[in-house]
């Protein structure tokens, strides 16, 4: 019998999430007045994750690329 977890996982294997940008708050120079560095971020959340075999707590591992971030357990 397959593995209804399994099953969930494939169905779907493929996700999207937006890139969201957040201020870094850091003291304004009063004489340059220059706003405050954007930098980009990503939240990743759902019982998908659980499926793929990550758990709240654990370490994991990001392996940067241009273009691509690979996740995997630590």
């Amino acid at each position: 019998m397959a593995d209804a977890n399994l099953n969930a996982l494939t169905a779907h294997p493929e996700r999207h999430v937006t890139i969201q940008q957040s201020l870094r708050y850091r003291r304004i120079n009063a004489r340059t007045r220059n706003a405050p560095p954007l930098y980009p971020w990503i939240k990743l959340s759902g019982r998908w994750l659980e499926l793929a075999g990550f758990e709240a707590g654990q370490r994991v591992r990001i392996e940067v690329h241009h273009g691509r971030l690979v996740i995997t357990h630590d």
